[in-house]
């Protein structure tokens, strides 16, 4: 592996592990929260709008740190393989978001005063 090559490996595991943190400390900081947890403009969620606060941020926080691990697995198999690195990094920027956006929806639909 010539230099050039390491360089980029080191910016590409760089960059997922630090989007896989990222990801990953929403999730936590979802989970530590007060208040409801909004979803990924931070909007805010109104307390009286969600009868289970804590169980709601729970679930909320876990489903970000899910979405975190596609990161942190794109990065370990960059090692192996850019193009199978760059599959996975593909899926979780399209499908994955759909998930997101999908999950966070039933999330909230469970957890909102009716």
């Amino acid at each position: 592996m010539s230099g050039e090559e390491i360089f980029g490996l080191i910016v590409l595991l760089g960059c997922c592990v630090g989007c896989g943190a990222m990801f990953y400390g929403i999730g936590l900081w979802a989970e530590r929260s007060k208040k409801p947890f909004g979803f990924w403009t931070f909007k805010e969620v109104m307390p009286d709008s969600i009868f289970d606060v804590a169980a709601y941020n729970l679930e909320n926080g876990r489903m970000w740190k899910r979405y975190s691990l596609l990161y942190f697995l794109a990065g370990a198999f960059g090692v192996i393989s850019i193009w199978i690195c760059a599959v996975i990094l593909i899926v979780s920027c399209t499908a994955g978001f759909w998930w997101l956006i999908r999950g966070y929806r039933r999330i909230y639909r469970k957890y909102s005063v009716k």
